[in-house]
């Protein structure tokens, strides 16, 4: 945010980069999964739908 160059060992390069993008996409899909998983035991703790 400061516009200051950043250090040539603080970036990430390639393969590094990637790595970070393959970890996040991988949270992302687990945190669809859990939330999925969630909505499920829902539906079937009270498969009308009522509370």
């Amino acid at each position: 945010m400061c516009s200051a160059p950043l250090p040539q060992a603080l970036r990430l390069v390639g393969e590094q980069a990637g790595k970070i993008q393959a970890q996040s996409k991988q949270a992302e899909q687990n945190i669809r999964r859990l939330e999925q998983e969630q909505r499920d035991d829902r539906l079937r703790s009270n498969p009308g739908g009522l509370i």
